[in-house]
């Protein structure tokens, strides 16, 4: 999706199951069409949209949007975590701590589902 950043306004949309570099290039013209200056452009980090992006303004800054940086980093350790604590469990023979009351609806707070 291309916004106009101030207004939160939807430029132009492209769903495609498996975009690649070409299509999304020829998708990005739209945005050069338009009467807003490109000052900065951020996506989820797939190849086909880098790529797209680095070719069609090479001279705009580009960024990885954070939150998918920090998921990808957070995901494993959160895994292996969840791994430990299952084990540290079956050592100790039962739970670490007394079962803390959660608030009914409340989300897990482990990748585990604990």
């Amino acid at each position: 999706m291309l916004y106009e950043a101030v207004s939160g306004t939807t430029l132009s949309a492209l769903l495609t199951p498996h975009a690649n570099t070409a299509e999304l290039r020829t998708w990005l013209q739209v945005a050069q069409e338009l009467p807003y200056p490109v000052l900065a452009t951020l996506c989820d980090g797939d190849a086909a949209i880098g790529g797209a992006v680095r070719a069609w303004g090479p001279n705009t800054p580009h960024q990885r949007a954070q939150v998918h940086v920090l998921t990808n980093l957070a995901t494993p350790v959160l895994e292996h975590d969840a791994t430990l604590r299952r084990q540290m469990r079956a050592m100790l023979g039962g739970p670490l701590a007394p079962p803390v009351a959660e608030p009914e609806g409340s989300p897990p707070l482990f990748a585990d589902g604990t």
